[in-house]
């Protein structure tokens, strides 16, 4: 993971490529520091779209949303994230894209429940908190944040 990404200074040569950040955050206020005792370096994360210059996030207590305003702090603030890019192709990107606009439109809701649990050993997490089925994955009703991540690709 890079701290000072090239790619954050200048979107816009990548706009024909179809590039998605991951972006990682480190605790910024005192509950992401409780997260982080058991989460680790990273207490949060949110999917970038340089090309539309917008950030998809789910944050405690809100609705999923798609904000112009996160990509700023990736500038003004590089030393709290980390980014792993990956380029898709015109499907995937067009799959993505529409998956997350759903989950805006419809305000799919904070998961804390299911991070809660994620605190627990695995043989309680997988007592507790199943897997979703397809169709769940596809029309989520709650999410954290790296849930909403890993369904959206």
């Amino acid at each position: 993971m890079e701290r000072t990404p090239e790619l954050m200074k200048n979107p816009f040569k990548w706009r024909d490529k179809n590039p998605v950040v991951i972006v990682y955050r480190r605790p910024i206020d005192w509950t992401d520091r409780v997260v982080g005792v058991f989460a680790g370096e990273y207490t949060h994360c949110e999917m970038y779209l340089p090309a539309e210059s917008c950030s998809f996030s789910i944050f405690r207590g809100g609705v999923i949303q798609c904000s112009a305003v996160l990509p700023n702090l990736y500038r003004t603030h590089p030393e709290l994230f980390s980014w792993h890019m990956f380029v898709l192709n015109e499907h995937e990107y067009r799959r993505l894209r529409v998956w997350n606009t759903n989950q805006v439109a419809k305000q799919c809701e904070y998961n804390l429940s299911d991070l809660a649990y994620q605190i627990l050993p695995t043989v309680v997490q997988t007592a507790f908190v199943p897997d979703i089925s397809r169709e769940e994955a596809q029309q989520p009703h709650k999410l954290f944040c790296s849930q909403a991540v890993v369904l959206a690709q």
